[in-house]
């Protein structure tokens, strides 16, 4: 539909011709197509994509800018744009102005597609949508409202809608009413209902045009999955929530709920990753605990660094060939530590070693004797010869080496990958080669019945995938793994030609999987947030046409929206979300114009757990928000409430009685923890 209008409606003023489409990364290259592919040669459109990883080819200026009839580009951009051109201070407000295109262009129409992106009003992605000058907005969403009403305050804000633009307005005559009294309420929601009743244009798949459906889908079948804990996982899971329901206990009695939201959100994801697998918690843990010092360390390194005496500088920078006083071999400077504050040398293999003869208690646990000065040094106050070489020989910033640091971790992680890549080609190639032995084998003539899969050395596939860490005892699966291989392999015997998507929040849950697919022989490929764009375009692509490649791990929060996967007629979804809407959106990656299948929805669910209480809130949210924008939804929209919090922690409440709890916990937006960040 809004393909047709750009096409049909254009401006008759030259100068201000161009419609900014504004999307997640993922969906950039779906809107080129859909704007090339499906638009008549008369018609056809000259399109831009402006976005980070075209970095070379970035056009400047704003009139560059003006000669094209369509500029493609993505929310992180408008964000960076924005404090760019505003020069954005700490706190985010603009102090001063910097040239940028996207701010100094009048365009003639913007586009913020899956607009739920800019719900949050303080993000700079929001701010930068609302400030740009066009003159007609669009807003294009499945989900306008996914958590709260105010959420709609920014949608409305970057549409201009006065007078709800004003953010006082909206709170005082909209927001607020609708948690008030039952008067106050009745009015707030005749003024919300006139006004989405003037602004929106909502088409589901059940619309109807003179009494016939507007779309003609094939049918889609949900089935639950419904698993029990074996005993080892279900005693850890009961003593993690024993601790949980201690925890939310004593803030409830101390009416400190508001005040810990952000814990028992945090408590509340623990359970629900021990319900995917145990090791989840330990992996998140580790992560977490290693974002949190990364940054920190950076400074630190710098700064000892920074902090040598230029004798020291001098002497480390006049040394011709380094070799380790420890094991007395020729070191490579990319394989050097050098000690603090003396600036000594080893090579990286004899450091543990070093710290541990040369301990001395006086220092404390980290600290030893330098072998070569008897001065004091520090096993976590180290630095590599090649941020010394970055800082004193190559004197670049601070700033400058950060970005090299990103460069090279952007390099590990494409080695990463392109090791996983090797792991799982040398184990399908191998099943290649078992299956053509296996067609040979006379003793086997006349059989048409070829092997499922072939199994390989399971603890060789975790040790290659960098899981070993997690797994010192060897490979350990769960039930919600099994649950799903089984299904799996269920699709596979019953439907052999059709292809699987499979879903989870936690992409260390996808890492999991890739066990025993990779194990088993079993084709798959990824898509997920640390993807670049080109990576995600290529992994569609490839599923789409390699008929052998009929599974797709994909994380919820990188694929719900947008994507169209209606090559896979199969989705499994590993784990319940909060919003029901969110897993919808998911569902419909295959369930979309051009399926040509029945659409077979599996959702894999552990049995009295937090899963159980998930899906009864999601029913009850559903209910509320689903069918229309109607009263009672509109009135109920809120976070996670008192009554739902003891609800999903099992403390009791009453499921039918949350529907009258309008307050939620805290005024704030609720905070979406996941593992989605790997």
């Amino acid at each position: 539909m809004y393909r047709s209008l750009i096409v049909s409606r254009k401006s008759n003023n030259p100068q201000v011709k161009t419609t900014l489409i504004v999307a997640p990364l993922s969906l950039l290259r779906q809107w080129e197509r859909e704007l090339t592919v499906r638009v008549r040669p008369e018609h056809r459109m000259k399109i831009y994509i402006h976005h980070s990883s075209s970095t070379s080819k970035l056009h400047k200026t704003a009139k560059e800018f003006k000669e094209y009839d369509v500029v493609l580009t993505t929310y992180n951009m408008i964000g960076r744009e924005y404090k760019k051109h505003f020069n954005v201070d700490t706190n985010g407000e603009p102090v001063s102005r910097v040239s940028s295109p996207f701010f100094e262009v009048e365009w003639y129409r913007i586009v913020c597609d899956e607009a739920q992106y800019i719900k949050n009003k303080t993000a700079v992605s929001s701010k930068g949508c609302a400030a740009l000058t066009g003159d007609r907005r669009w807003c294009l969403s499945g989900t306008p409202i996914q958590n709260r009403i105010e959420e709609l305050y920014s949608l409305i804000k970057f549409l201009k809608i006065e007078p709800y633009c004003n953010e006082r307005k909206f709170s005082q005559e909209i927001a607020r009413g609708l948690s008030k009294s039952d008067r106050a309420s009745g009015r707030s929601l005749t003024k919300l209902r006139a006004l989405l009743k003037a602004i929106m244009l909502r088409r589901t798949k059940d619309s109807k045009i003179d009494g016939k459906p507007i779309l003609n889908l094939p049918p889609k079948t949900i089935e639950f999955a419904e698993k029990l804990f074996d005993e080892e996982e279900d005693k850890a899971y009961k003593s993690l929530e024993a601790k949980g329901q201690e925890q939310m206990n004593k803030y409830l009695e101390a009416g400190t709920v508001e005040k810990n939201y952000t814990n028992i959100l945090t408590i509340l994801l623990r359970l629900r990753q021990a319900c995917c697998h145990p090791k989840l918690i330990e992996k998140s843990k580790l992560k977490q605990m290693g974002d949190s010092s990364k940054g920190r360390q950076k400074v630190e390194v710098l700064e000892r660094v920074r902090d040598m005496d230029s004798k020291t500088v001098q002497r480390i920078k006049n040394v011709e060939d380094f070799s380790c006083p420890i094991c007395y071999d020729a070191t490579d400077t990319s394989d050097l530590v050098l000690l603090t504050p003396c600036g000594h040398h080893l090579c990286a293999e004899c450091s543990p070693k070093f710290f541990s003869l040369k301990k001395d208690p006086s220092l404390g646990p980290q600290g030893a004797r330098c072998s070569e000065c008897r001065g004091p040094v520090y096993a976590d106050k180290t630095v590599s010869y090649e941020t010394f070489d970055l800082v004193h020989n190559q004197g670049l910033s601070d700033s400058e080496i950060v970005e090299v640091w990103k460069l090279e971790r952007k390099h590990l992680l494409n080695e990463i990958k392109m090791r996983r890549d090797a792991v799982k080609r040398r184990k399908l190639e191998a099943r290649e080669l078992d299956l053509k032995m296996f067609d040979s084998d006379g003793e086997d003539e006349g059989e048409d019945k070829k092997p499922d899969v072939v199994s390989y050395d399971v603890n060789e596939v975790v040790d290659e995938l960098g899981l070993a860490p997690l797994f010192r005892q060897g490979w350990i699966s769960s039930t919600k793994i099994d649950s799903c291989m089984n299904q799996i392999h269920e699709i596979r015997r019953d439907f052999p030609s059709e292809k699987i998507i499979v879903f989870s929040q936690f992409t260390s849950m996808l890492d999991f999987m890739e066990v025993p697919l990779i194990s088993q022989g079993i084709a798959f490929i990824r898509y997920d947030g640390s993807m670049s764009g080109n990576e995600r375009n290529d992994a569609i692509k490839d599923f789409f046409e390699q008929p052998d490649m009929s599974i797709m791990l994909i994380s919820l929060k990188a694929g719900n929206v947008g994507l169209t996967l209606t090559c896979a007629s199969h989705v499994i979804i590993l784990d319940p979300f909060w919003n029901p809407f969110v897993e919808e959106q998911a569902m419909d990656r295959a369930h979309r114009i051009g399926q040509p299948l029945p659409v077979h929805v599996h959702r894999i669910v552990i049995k009295n757990t937090v899963e159980d209480r998930i899906l009864e809130l999601q029913k009850k949210k559903k209910n509320l928000v689903g069918a229309a924008m109607d009263e009672t939804g509109l009135k109920k929209i809120s976070k996670l409430n008192r009554s739902e919090l003891k609800f999903l922690f099992g403390l009791g409440g009453n499921i039918n009685q949350m529907v009258d709890e309008g307050e939620p916990a805290s005024s704030s937006t609720v905070v979406e923890l996941d593992d989605d960040d790997d």
